[in-house]
């Protein structure tokens, strides 16, 4: 996954009020000048942007 996904996803997410959870980047992370490098899933871990993303949504139906 190329990092501005997850970011254009997230911005979006915030811009409707909605929850953003960022499960992972898959078996590349995201490397010097935009690259994406294959290193792994537990390796290339969840961050974006420096943190990590555990929303979720409200329930509203109690």
């Amino acid at each position: 996954m190329q990092p501005d996904w997850a970011r254009t996803a997230r911005d979006a997410s915030q811009e409707a009020g909605v929850a953003f959870f960022f499960k992972q980047w898959g078996d590349h992370a995201p490397g010097a000048n935009g690259t994406m490098v294959r290193v792994g899933k537990k390796r290339a871990g969840r961050i974006l942007d420096g943190r990590t993303y555990d929303e979720w949504p409200n329930d509203d139906r109690k």
